[in-house]
């Protein structure tokens, strides 16, 4: 489906195939008549696309700093891109949360993997586009306030009604966890032989999606034994590039909880760093596992455990931000900052 004006702003959305509960398609937007995006990409996490774009209409962002809006786009993309997706020279961001404020590439999933897209607004929410392929131009386009909203809103709902209530593959446990046992050590075994070269080369495995889709099914068992956990937690680690199981986690949280806090205390920084992410999703209930994320003694994991406390904060959110404003590390001293504005 195609959802808006393509002169303006429209959203491409088209699923091809599901698989095991995955909608796997293709994921387009038009701004002002130049498409952004891989139309080659049959294979998008669709389902990912919509939550994020559901994410964008509930989360209020501020996107607004005087004068950037009519700013030159050369400019504009080298105080909000270079600081933090370049940065050779260990530039200061120009504005607090540069990446979260202004960045949107991770809307369009794997669509986007070539694309730098980055979104300001003026007092009057109109909105202002700026994108770049590659080592490519930079292409600006102006949107009308409302316009953008509308648009995601229709994306939204339309893809709700076209999905099917369930059309995922369920198993019970015995079975399931062969199946996982099964397809890990296929994984490991064509991990071998594999190429290593891109970042996210785990999930190249040829039956990934099965390997995910069986995870998050077991992820929801209340009694693994200590391999079984083991198995999950591998996957957990396999998963990181594209957050498979975090996704997942998400959105079952109640399901996933026993695994959830079992896996807090990983032995490996790429599976915590992923719960901590989830549980901003869990309101209080997640409280003291992220407090315990703040003595984490890996810095990326710790920084992920204040920025989810910043999503619910705490009563004493001020005393917490306050010890991490000396940080060596910039991005906790960051984090720290976002806690206590929220």
């Amino acid at each position: 489906m195609i959802i808006g004006d393509k002169n303006t702003f429209a959203i491409e959305l088209t699923v091809k195939e599901r698989v095991n509960g995955w909608d796997f398609g293709v994921f387009l937007i038009w701004v002002c008549g130049h498409l952004i995006g891989d139309a080659e990409d049959s294979s998008v996490d669709t389902k990912g696309c919509v939550n994020w774009l559901r994410d964008f209409l509930t989360r209020q962002v501020c996107r607004f700093e005087l004068g950037l809006f009519s700013m030159e786009k050369s400019e504009v993309w080298k105080r909000l891109v270079n600081p933090v997706l370049v940065n050779k020279d260990n530039e200061k961001e120009f504005y607090e949360n540069t990446f979260e404020r202004f960045h949107i590439s991770h809307i369009g999933m794997s669509s986007f993997d070539r694309f730098t897209v980055i979104l300001v607004c003026d007092e009057d929410r109109n909105h202002r586009v700026l994108w770049q392929c590659g080592d490519g131009l930079i292409m600006d386009g102006r949107i009308q306030a409302g316009y953008i909203e509308s648009t995601v809103e229709q994306v939204v709902e339309g893809f709700a009604l076209d999905s099917p209530r369930s059309t995922s593959r369920t198993y019970s446990m015995k079975p399931a966890i062969l199946i996982l046992k099964n397809l890990l050590n296929d994984w490991e075994e064509w991990s071998n032989t594999a190429d290593k070269s891109e970042d996210g080369w785990q999930g190249y495995f040829p039956n990934w999606e099965e390997l995910i889709a069986i995870a998050s099914e077991v992820s929801t068992y209340p009694d693994l034994s200590d391999d079984q956990f083991q198995m999950i937690e591998k996957c957990w680690e396999i998963s990181e590039e594209g957050e498979d199981l975090n996704d997942y986690a998400k959105t079952h949280l109640t399901e996933c909880w026993t695994t959830l806090v079992k896996l807090a205390n990983s032995r490996f920084p790429e599976v915590r760093w992923q719960i901590y992410e989830a549980l901003s999703e869990a309101e209080g209930k997640g409280e003291s596992l992220l407090r315990a994320g703040l003595e984490d003694s890996d810095a990326y994991c710790k920084r992920r455990a204040i920025l989810s406390l910043a999503k619910f904060p705490p009563t004493d959110f001020k005393e917490i931000s306050e010890r991490f404003f000396e940080d060596s590390d910039p991005y906790i001293r960051q984090a720290a900052r976002a806690l206590r504005v929220n």
